[in-house]
């Protein structure tokens, strides 16, 4: 699994080739869907292996394990 954080916080999915941004299932605002990011206290700090390779993520009540690829934009 691929993942992605860009600049702005924003978590990303890679899927089918293309990153696809990811939506907060529980929150919304005016109807208008919340991105999933690193705003959120639920959204964790990815898990740095020694090798300098992300091994997970953990954000809401979701672990992501064994990451192929994390890429972090943030500065």
């Amino acid at each position: 699994m691929e993942l992605k954080i860009d600049e702005k916080g924003s978590l990303f999915i890679k899927r089918k080739d293309v990153y696809k941004i990811t939506f907060c299932p529980y929150i919304t605002h005016d109807g208008i869907d919340q991105v999933c990011g690193d705003w959120c206290a639920l959204f964790g700090e990815p898990v740095i292996e020694k090798s300098g390779q992300a091994n997970s993520l953990e954000i809401c009540n979701k672990i992501f394990h064994k990451l192929d690829v994390l890429i972090d934009e943030r500065k």
